[in-house]
C-alpha cells in the first residue's frame, strides 16, 4: 500500500470520526459544528481531486443538488427582491451539498463504519436525554440549563430544540443498529441487541413527549404509527411485535398526558390550532407564502427574502405581522425560490425517498431496517410539518446530519443483501 493511499485511508477515518462526533458538536455549539462540518466537505473535495474520482458527480443525488445550488446563484438569486441577503443565504448552501456527498459516497464503506457511527451516536444522544431528564425533575439540568418558560425542555441547548434533536439523531441511529443487528450474530447477541434498541426507542419517544416541543412530538409519533401500520401490512414476521409496539406506545402516550399538566396543556393547544389552522399564525405564514408565490411563480422572492416580499406587499393585511419563513420548508422553497427551485427540490425529494426505501423490498432480516427508515423521512421531509428554516445553520446541520445517516444505511443494506446473494 502507498504512503498516499494510506494517508487518505487515514484522512477518511479521521472524518468518519468526525461525523460520527456531528451530534456532540450540535450540542456543544453551532460554531463547533460548523467547523467539523467544513472539514469533512473540504476532506472530501481533496479526496476526490487527489483520486480523480470524478464519478462521485454523477451520483444522482450529488449531482441533484449541485444543479439546484448552481440555479439559485445563477438565476433565483440575481432575480431576488433583495440579491445580497439571496446570495448571503444560496452561496453558503454548497456547504450542505459537498458535506451530505462526503458522507453518502466516501465516509460510510462498510457496516463496521456504521457501527462506529452509531455507538457515538447513541452515547451523544443518550447524554443529551440524561440531562434533559435531570432537567425536568429538578428544573435545572445537568448542563446548567433552565426548563424554557417552564415549558419546554432544552437539555444541554439553549434554546427548545432538543426534541426535534433526538427525533433527527434517534431515527436513523435505530436504523444503523437495527442494520447490525440484522446482519451480526456477535456484538451482544443478536437479540439481546434487539432488545437494547427497542428499550432505547422506546426511552427516546417517551423523551421526545416529555420535551413539550409540538412539532417533534406530532412527527414523531405520526412516524411511530406509520412505521407499525406498514409493519402489520409487509408481513406477518412483524405483525406480533408491531401490535406489541403500539400497545405500549399508547399506554405511554396515555400516561404522559395523565400525569403531566404541562404535556396536557401543550397538545389542548397544539389540539385548537390544528382545529383552527388557518386563523393561526402558521396558517397565516403558510398562506402568505403561497401568496408570494403567485405575485413571482417563476423565480420566487429570493432566498431570505420571504420577510422582504412580506414587508413590501403584504404587511398591512396581516394578523401576526411578517416573519423570517414561513415555518414550512416546502412552502420556503416555493415562495423563495419559485416554480424552478421548487421542483428542484421535489426531485431532491424523490431521489432520496426511492433510495432511502430501498430496504423496504429486501430480506425480512433487513426489512425492519427499511420500516425505521420511513420514520426517518417523515421526521425530515414530511410535507405537512410546521418546522424551521430549511437553510438555517443549526436546523439545516441537524437535518442533513440525519438525512445522510439515513442514505448511508440504505445503502449499507443493500450491500449487505447484494453480498448474501453472492454466497
Amino acid at each position: 500500500m502507498s504512503k498516499s493511499t494510506v494517508a487518505l485511508h487515514r484522512l477518511r477515518t479521521f472524518n468518519l470520526f468526525l461525523f460520527a462526533l456531528m451530534p456532540a458538536a450540535l450540542l456543544i455549539s453551532r460554531g463547533t459544528a460548523e467547523v467539523c462540518m467544513a472539514v469533512i466537505g473540504l476532506s472530501f473535495l481533496a479526496d476526490t481531486i487527489i483520486q480523480k474520482d470524478w464519478y462521485r458527480f454523477r451520483d444522482p443525488l450529488f449531482a441533484t443538488l449541485l444543479i439546484t445550488w448552481l440555479i439559485l446563484n445563477l438565476l433565483i438569486s440575481p432575480l431576488a427582491l433583495d440579491p445580497a441577503l439571496s446570495y448571503g443565504r444560496s452561496l453558503p448552501w454548497f456547504r450542505f451539498i459537498v458535506f451530505f456527498a462526503a458522507t453518502t459516497l466516501w465516509l460510510v464503506q462498510s457496516r463496521a463504519d456504521l457501527k462506529v457511527i452509531a455507538v457515538l451516536w447513541g452515547a451523544t444522544l443518550g447524554l443529551a436525554m440524561i440531562d434533559g431528564f435531570v432537567q425536568l425533575v429538578s428544573g435545572i439540568g445537568l448542563s446548567g440549563r433552565a426548563i424554557d418558560g417552564g415549558v419546554r425542555l432544552t437539555g444541554p441547548l439553549d434554546r427548545p430544540n432538543i426534541g426535534m434533536f433526538a427525533a433527527r439523531i434517534g431515527f436513523p441511529l435505530v436504523t444503523a443498529w437495527l442494520l447490525i443487528a440484522g446482519t451480526s450474530q456477535s456484538w451482544l447477541g443478536d437479540w439481546k441487541l434487539r432488545l437494547a434498541i427497542f428499550a432505547y426507542s422506546l426511552l427516546t419517544l417517551m423523551f421526545i413527549l416529555l420535551t413539550g416541543e409540538r412539532s417533534a412530538s406530532i412527527l414523531t409519533v405520526l412516524a411511530v404509527l406509520t412505521i407499525i401500520a406498514l409493519a402489520i401490512v409487509t408481513g406477518s414476521r412483524y405483525r406480533w411485535i408491531s401490535l406489541s409496539a403500539l400497545v405500549m406506545v399508547s399506554i405511554c402516550v396515555a400516561l404522559i398526558l395523565e400525569i403531566s399538566t404541562r404535556i396536557r396543556a401543550r397538545a389542548e393547544s397544539t389540539l385548537s390550532t390544528i382545529l383552527d389552522f388557518w386563523s393561526s399564525v402558521y396558517g397565516e405564514l403558510i398562506a402568505l407564502g403561497y401568496r408570494i408565490w403567485t405575485v413571482y411563480p417563476i423565480e420566487g422572492a429570493g432566498l431570505r427574502n420571504y420577510v422582504t416580499a412580506c414587508e413590501r406587499i403584504f404587511s398591512n393585511d396581516l394578523v401576526y405581522g411578517c416573519h423570517p419563513h414561513p415555518h414550512n420548508i416546502y412552502v420556503e422553497w416555493l415562495s423563495e425560490s419559485g416554480t424552478i427551485g421548487f421542483l428542484c427540490f421535489l426531485a431532491f425529494v424523490f431521489l432520496i425517498v426511492r433510495q432511502v426505501m430501498r430496504p423496504l423490498f429486501l430480506s425480512p432480516h433487513i426489512k425492519m431496517t427499511g420500516l425505521v427508515l420511513v420514520g426517518c423521512l417523515i421526521v425530515t421531509l414530511f410535507p405537512l410539518a410546521i418546522s424551521q428554516s430549511f437553510f438555517s445553520n443549526w436546523p439545516a446541520m441537524l437535518m442533513w446530519c440525519s438525512l445522510a445517516l439515513a442514505v448511508c444505511t440504505a445503502k449499507c443494506a443493500c450491500a449487505v443483501e447484494g453480498q448474501k446473494a453472492q454466497s
